[in-house]
């Protein structure tokens, strides 16, 4: 049997899992920095071997600490570094991101994962660039902000001019040696909600698309970024027709995931339900997609549902040392970290 390149890794933030698939053999960006490519040819080199664990802001903030050097509460209890840490780019052009964490420190700390051998995240909690405030300060008004920032649009400068400032921090990500950190990149997430600016309530599936693309396109083709692979992750779904409504198309998007959490006191038991349901649809959402394409790069290859399930899902309402190291049982070997990066020869 051919093999199918895919694999799924977890970013336990706050109390979500965000599950993700990768797509086709080569990425949206042909002028990607040979980091990139390496970084997803290991990814889909690890699809039948190895679950990701990942932990937003790790070396940030955690367990009773702040902002101490070397410091993670995932090393805390399993001796490692999470395979993969997450960051946030909300507020860029401040001192300090959405979560308070200076700029320069989530620049140090991205190095640093990747110099460990680690694979680093980065979404984007947009400030909204036509009634200011953050993302979610104008989830009841009814003006569309997305339609606003799109190309001809009144307030399309104002957006541009945020692209500029992420282009400019993707670009300033430079290890030691003066490469260009590779970044999985997460724009736009949780479009299927409606807390977001960028929501389904303040914008027509079109026009997120729209503004999916040309961010993508902006940054890559305009501003020349080229460590970036890109990622589409809407909030859990019900069904493959939701998932895709505003799939902005294969040519714009790396890896497909979802983000999915636990929130009060609902039990384990329908949150593994829910989550072996939207696992499901992701993978049905990939095999489809790979049967009705013709070219690599416009098929989603993936087959990762029935080694998945059952096997990093614990309560997080309990005390975090505790649920970390319940999760952590099964924590890959520390190569693992060494090879998700390493420099081989991209063929």
């Amino acid at each position: 049997m051919k093999r199918k390149n895919a694999i799924i890794f977890f970013i336990l933030s706050a109390l979500s899992l965000i599950p993700h698939i990768t797509i086709g053999n080569e990425l949206i960006d042909k002028k990607a920095t040979k980091e990139c490519k390496i970084l997803y040819k290991n990814l889909t080199k690890s699809s039948d071997k190895q679950i990701l664990f990942g932990h937003q802001d790790d070396l940030a903030y955690g367990f009773g600490w702040k902002y101490l050097p070397g410091e993670s509460d995932v090393k805390r209890v399993s001796g490692y570094y999470p395979a993969v840490i997450g960051h946030d780019i909300g507020h860029i052009g401040n001192k300090v991101n959405i979560d308070t964490v200076s700029f320069d420190l989530i620049r140090k700390s991205i190095i640093e994962t990747y110099c460990r051998g680690g694979v680093n995240t980065v979404s984007w909690h947009a400030q909204d660039p036509v009634l200011g405030g953050d993302s979610w300060s104008n989830r009841d008004s009814c003006v569309s902000t997305v339609a606003d920032i799109l190309p001809g649009a009144p307030h399309h400068a104002e957006w541009c001019k945020k692209l500029d400032l992420a282009a400019e921090f993707f670009k300033s990500l430079k290890a030691p040696d003066g490469t260009t950190v590779p970044i999985l990149f997460r724009p736009f997430h949780e479009m299927n909600g409606d807390w977001f600016w960028w929501g389904r309530k303040h914008c027509s599936p079109e026009e997120y698309k729209q503004l999916f693309r040309f961010t993508v396109d902006y940054l890559i083709k305009n501003k020349k970024v080229h460590n970036l692979i890109i990622t589409y992750s809407p909030n859990g779904v019900s069904s493959e027709e939701e998932f895709i409504e505003r799939y902005p198309g294969n040519e714009y998007v790396d890896i497909i995931g979802f983000d999915f959490y636990q929130i009060g006191k609902e039990g384990l038991k329908r949150y593994r339900e829910e989550m072996n349901r939207n696992l499901k649809i992701l993978t049905d959402v990939a095999k489809k997609n790979r049967e009705n394409s013709g070219s690599d790069r416009n098929r989603i290859r993936a087959d990762p549902y029935s080694h998945m399930v059952d096997t990093n899902f614990v309560p997080f309402n309990r005390a975090l040392p505790h649920s970390l190291r319940l999760t952590l049982e099964k924590w890959p070997p520390r190569s693992l970290l060494r090879t998700i990066s390493e420099t081989d020869k991209f063929s």
